[in-house]
């Protein structure tokens, strides 16, 4: 299964509930199209829940110079720069009896 998710905890997203109302907008991560919500942990949880091993998650959205200047967090705040995810996944094998 290939998915393309987007990501609920761009810093564009988080900066406009902290500061302003949430409004749909006619395309991106607000787009009305979107029922659903997710972030990392999010989107792994729908997977194992579903019975899916995740293969690869991969990010979309420009990396800005400041998520290198966190170190080890470096990852975590490049999640904060995603604008979707895309999900690669498989069935999880039914274990042998």
């Amino acid at each position: 299964m290939v998915a393309s998710i987007p990501n609920i905890a761009h810093y564009k997203i988080i900066k406009k509930l902290l500061f302003t109302e949430w409004r749909y907008e006619p395309g991106g991560i607000l787009d009305h199209t979107h029922l659903r919500f997710f972030t990392r942990a999010s989107i792994e949880d729908l997977f194992r829940n579903a019975g899916l091993e995740i293969l690869r998650i991969e990010r979309e959205g420009r990396e800005r110079w400041w998520s290198r200047l966190f170190g080890p967090l470096s990852q975590r705040v490049r999640d904060f720069t995603a604008v979707q995810y895309y999900v690669t996944a498989r069935k999880l094998a039914a274990p042998r009896r």
